[in-house]
């Protein structure tokens, strides 16, 4: 791993190759397998997202689950995709974090959950700043989508006037966590 070092991705792939190697795999299957399980957590993703979307527009449940299947049918069967999660490379877990936060995102901006005193419920605060910091640990291009989105779930909660302190540090206690990753860096 060169710089950033890719301390998220390399902590859990190490265990995950080990785990494989266990069980008889090779060394390089290994690795190229938990790219390709990066792979299908991202197209898995990607379904569930363009699933909530055709749920909004008012397509049923199961009309939208079935549409849902073409882009990822799509995506999963585009040739550089093919090659992305064949290959022990650190992007098809970050396709997977795009696809796993715009779906967060889409919940928490147009959906947003509640709990009785009107405020984004702390564990919701605590999963987006879990989120946040995996992707920064993961690949530091995260910090496009991660900015926006952060700045964007700010401003709805206060525009809401949730923006309490409780929430705040679950989402940066969370976050916090996700960064200590970066530790391993220094180990």
């Amino acid at each position: 791993a060169h710089p950033t070092g890719y301390a998220l991705y390399t902590l859990v792939g190490h265990a995950f190759v080990r785990l494989a190697h266990a069980l008889g795999a090779s060394w390089p299957f290994a690795a190229n397998a938990f790219s390709g399980l990066g792979g299908a957590v991202a197209i898995g993703l990607l379904h569930a997202l363009a699933a909530w979307l055709l749920r909004r527009i008012g397509v049923t449940a199961r009309s939208a689950a079935l549409l849902a299947g073409l882009p990822a049918i799509a995506f999963g069967m585009n040739p550089i995709w093919t090659m992305e999660t064949t290959l022990a490379e650190v992007n098809s877990w970050h396709v997977a974090w795009a696809m796993g936060i715009a779906l967060f995102a889409a919940n928490t901006l147009v959906e947003p959950s509640r709990d009785d005193t009107g405020a984004p419920p702390a564990r919701t605060a605590a999963l987006g700043g879990l989120l946040l910091g995996v992707g920064l640990t993961h690949h530091l291009t995260s910090v496009w989508f991660s900015l926006p989105f952060g700045l964007a779930v700010l401003h709805s909660l206060q525009q809401r006037r949730a923006l309490t302190p409780r929430t705040l540090a679950a989402g940066l206690g969370a976050f916090a966590l996700a960064l200590s990753s970066v530790g391993y860096l220094f180990w």
